[in-house]
């Protein structure tokens, strides 16, 4: 395994339900060098917590065998691996006894990881006492601090504030510079697209994807938006508003005007809604209000009529609005979209729905270079224009 970190050989993982069979896992091989960190994705139910369960040695394969090279840990579930009864400290200990650390090797380390859990007040507390919170925060923090050759993460950050989310995505990052070979498993594919440059992706218990990031998220993207089943929004029933008018349908057009809930920064993309009005109604002042969030809830993008000069004219009886957006500025991620409806410049909310569907974003030529983006991205892409300038200081 020289130069390999992990190598599996056609691992299957069998569970035996009641008088049937179910294969977790099937015929899963693959290999990861030291100091790559690998992204992993798919479907609920794909396998991903079984394969991470075997290399972390928890869980023993009915078939094929896996080979990791130096100290593994692992941080899968909310508090494996603690002791409930015994305090945070002692749970340090503990934990770094069973990675084979040396006492005078957790002393080395101890402060910086309390420091980084930022439990200090209770560190001598049982942890049975601690909020869930409180657990991902220690158990990452000892995860990521006793120097481990490999680390398996598996999703548990969700659990933590954003804040720390990204102090702990930093120390990923930090992980993978040093070396450290990381898996890193999530459904949050920007976070993939930060720390991953190459990814597997899952689906039924076998490997379907394997390269870039890039290249594995938008075919994982567009697979699973091709399944997804677009409720009615006629039928809607989580919605606000008078209901004097109501949007009945929504689609997203790619740059070639199909229905996509799959589009590519930098190329035209539309948001289209059909609405209908009780009859008899007559409004006027319409806003359509649309706004695209991030996994957090928090808008990046809002968009509406009025705020551009735009009128939309009376509403009466069924009609259509479209908003077109030339050259989509968001970088590659996930998106949620919310639409608010109203009449009577803003006064009279008609319909507002918070969560009409996902919009997936990957990376595109946005630039006009030859390539889709790479290296550092922002939330959003602008264009700028670069020159040098002569110097006259002496």
């Amino acid at each position: 395994m020289s130069g390999l970190a992990i190598r599996a050989e056609g691992l299957g993982k069998r569970y035996r339900l009641k008088t049937d069979t179910v294969w977790a896992l099937r015929d899963v091989s693959f290999e990861v060098h030291q100091g790559e960190v690998m992204g992993m994705v798919g479907r609920n139910g794909a396998g991903k917590s079984t394969l991470l369960k075997i290399l972390s040695r928890i869980v023993e394969p009915t078939e094929g065998r896996v080979g990791l090279k130096g100290r593994v840990t692992s941080l899968l579930e909310v508090g494996t691996g603690f002791h409930r009864e015994l305090t945070g400290r002692e749970n340090i200990y503990l934990n770094g006894s069973l990675l084979g650390m040396k006492k005078r090797e957790v002393d080395a380390k101890i402060d910086q990881i309390v420091a980084f859990a930022e439990i200090d007040r209770y560190i001598d507390s049982p942890v049975k006492y601690y909020s869930s919170g409180m657990y991902i925060r220690l158990a990452f923090a000892v995860a990521a601090h006793v120097e481990p050759d490999v680390l398996l993460v598996d999703e548990v950050l969700a659990v933590g504030d954003l804040a720390f989310q990204k102090k702990c995505l930093g120390k990923v990052k930090t992980l993978g510079g040093e070396g450290r070979t990381v898996i890193f498993v999530t459904h949050d594919t920007t976070t993939i697209r930060q720390l991953c440059p190459t990814s597997v992706w899952l689906d039924k218990g076998r490997i379907v994807g394997r390269g870039t990031t890039e290249d594995v998220l938008l075919r994982y993207t567009e697979t699973t938006a091709a399944k997804r089943i677009k409720p009615s929004l006629r039928d809607f029933k989580g919605r606000r508003g008078s209901g004097a008018a109501r949007l009945v349908d929504h689609w997203v057009e790619d740059a070639a005007g199909a229905s996509s809930q799959v589009v590519v920064n930098g190329q035209d993309v539309a948001f289209v809604f059909d609405y209908e009005t009780l009859a008899g109604q007559h409004l006027h002042g319409a806003r359509l209000s649309l706004h695209l969030q991030d996994l957090w809830d928090k808008s990046v993008l809002v968009l509406n009529n009025q705020a551009m000069g735009q009128d939309l004219g009376p509403l009466a009886g069924a009609g259509r609005i479209r908003c077109l957006i030339p050259r989509l500025p968001l970088a590659g991620g996930t998106y949620k979209l919310r639409a608010q409806l109203f009449a009577d410049d803003g006064a009279h909310l008609l319909d507002e729905i918070d969560h009409l569907g996902d919009l997936h974003v990957v990376d595109g030529d946005f630039y006009g270079v030859g390539t889709a983006l790479a290296g550092e991205k922002s939330p959003y892409l602008v264009d700028a224009l670069w020159s040098t300038v002569e110097s006259h200081v002496a």
